[in-house]
């Protein structure tokens, strides 16, 4: 049987556990804090979850379990994104409090 290294299995672990952080972070929660008032939660939610969707993409995921969460978080990404784009579109949120790229087109 072959031996994993000890780091891989460490990394492993560590990308384990940023997948679960994702997983509180899902849609439902920016809907609700929406829902409560907190107009500015679905552009923090969604630069974070980006972040984190450009980290799991530089990985070189096998057919186990982080990929099976990566598979989840580009839809879970895509909700937050609307939800954030009706909250923009309905002109709910601060608009000089945005610390978002100019030029993309249209799309945060």
């Amino acid at each position: 049987m072959r031996q994993v290294p000890a780091d891989y299995r460490m990394s492993a672990l560590y990308w384990q556990k940023i997948s679960v952080l994702h997983d509180h972070l899902q849609p439902r929660y920016v809907v609700n804090q929406v829902t409560a008032g907190n107009y500015d939660c679905p552009r923090k939610v969604l630069k974070f979850l980006t972040d984190v969707h450009a980290a799991f993409r530089m990985l070189n995921l096998r057919n186990d379990f982080l990929r099976k969460k990566f598979d989840g978080m580009k839809y879970d990404l895509r909700r937050v994104e609307e939800v954030h784009y009706d909250v923009r579109i309905r002109g709910l949120t601060m608009k000089g409090n945005s610390t978002e790229k100019q030029g993309n087109g249209g799309r945060s």
